[in-house]
């Protein structure tokens, strides 16, 4: 089953290779729980396909405002490459200060690599 196309907030990233600070997002935690009782993960196709009919907004770690998701087409060739958050005043993909799930091993970490609790 899959998550419903819905306006969603977004609570961590995946990345790509598994756990890598410095890694590509590959996906996106989204606050929808799947029958597994898991939260959805969306492959980098489906947030880009998710953020170009603006379905996915995550929270500012830093002060809480809420900021859009958007898909970026960074070499111009009309297909959008990846997805980060809409531009704000401090100019930074919120993106990459979510929590991080690792596949691999199974466990969220935090911006700085360590284990950390999942997301409420």
């Amino acid at each position: 089953m899959a998550a419903v196309k819905q306006q969603t907030e977004v609570l961590a990233s995946v990345r790509i290779p598994d756990g890598d600070l410095k890694g590509e997002i590959d996906g996106l935690v989204i606050r929808q729980v799947a029958p597994t009782g898991d939260w959805y993960i969306l492959s980098k196709k489906e947030s880009i396909e998710w953020a170009l009919v603006r379905l996915l907004w995550c929270k500012v770690p830093s002060d809480g405002r809420v900021v859009w998701i958007e898909a970026v087409d960074n070499d111009r060739d009309g297909r959008a490459d990846y997805v980060r958050t809409t531009p704000d005043s401090t100019r930074l993909n919120n993106l990459l200060s979510l929590p991080i799930w690792d596949r691999q091993r199974k466990m969220w970490l935090d911006t700085r690599g360590r284990p950390t609790a999942p997301p409420a």
